[in-house]
């Protein structure tokens, strides 16, 4: 599959080596070092086609297994098995009250 791949270059005051990056979100990010001359840039993502190719097929994978994050919501209650204890969890005007809750 002869596939052209959009990529982001990043210039990095750090970096000491060429890194490709594949994600779901942001594509292919190229960071390169200062000094590095961009022009070479096009000639490293054909060379490494394969290598870019299956990481965007692990991430499209990966994407499928973790799914959405879900939305946190405050708990109701919060339960420490090590201690035997369980607590309500409260909100008043914006401040957590945690209120022990006795077993009967």
């Amino acid at each position: 599959m002869n596939q052209k791949f959009p990529y982001i270059l990043r210039i990095s005051e750090k970096a000491k080596h060429v890194r490709f990056q594949v994600s779901v979100e942001n594509g292919l990010e190229i960071v390169v070092p200062k000094r590095f001359s961009a022009s070479r840039v096009p000639l490293l993502v054909e060379k490494n086609r394969q290598w870019i190719e299956r990481a965007f097929q692990k991430a499209k994978a990966f994407q499928g297994l973790i799914g959405p994050v879900p939305v946190w919501q405050m708990p109701e209650e919060i339960t420490s098995l090590a201690l035997g204890l369980t607590w309500r969890v409260l909100t008043l005007r914006g401040v957590w009250l945690f209120q022990p809750k006795f077993r009967s």
